[in-house]
């Protein structure tokens, strides 16, 4: 089992991956089988890791620092186990992206409550 077990379980085109649902569940199936082939720690391992991370990357929950710190990790973890340059370094800069995107989260204030507008004048 690899990406291509994910890949057949995608929507069809962007529409249908936008209109399905917002998270992995949904559209994109389970990144279970490539986290398994991940933990084996075989010859694929890394890029399993690699492409559980990138699947996850496409659909992101809403403001959740838990979901960008797990993301980084999973990206470094990946980047350990990468012997090409290339690859390698894409994990390292996408395992950074997801770390400061989880700290940017965590320093964001809390949001605002919406104050409703005030009733229009009445005649």
């Amino acid at each position: 089992m690899d990406i291509t077990v994910a890949l057949e379980a995608a929507p069809k085109d962007a529409a249908t991956l936008m209109l399905a649902a917002p998270r992995l569940k949904g559209p994109l199936g389970s990144l279970g089988p490539l986290s398994a082939i991940s933990k084996k720690k075989g010859r694929f391992a890394a890029e399993a890791e690699f492409d559980a991370a990138y699947l996850s990357l496409l659909t992101p929950p809403d403001d959740d620092v838990k979901f960008w710190t797990e993301l980084a990790q999973r990206f470094a973890r990946a980047a350990q186990g990468l012997r090409a340059p290339a690859p390698r370094a894409l994990a390292l800069e996408l395992a950074e992206s997801a770390r400061k995107t989880a700290e940017a989260l965590r320093n964001a204030p809390a949001p605002v409550p919406a104050t409703p507008a005030p009733a229009p004048a009445g005649p």
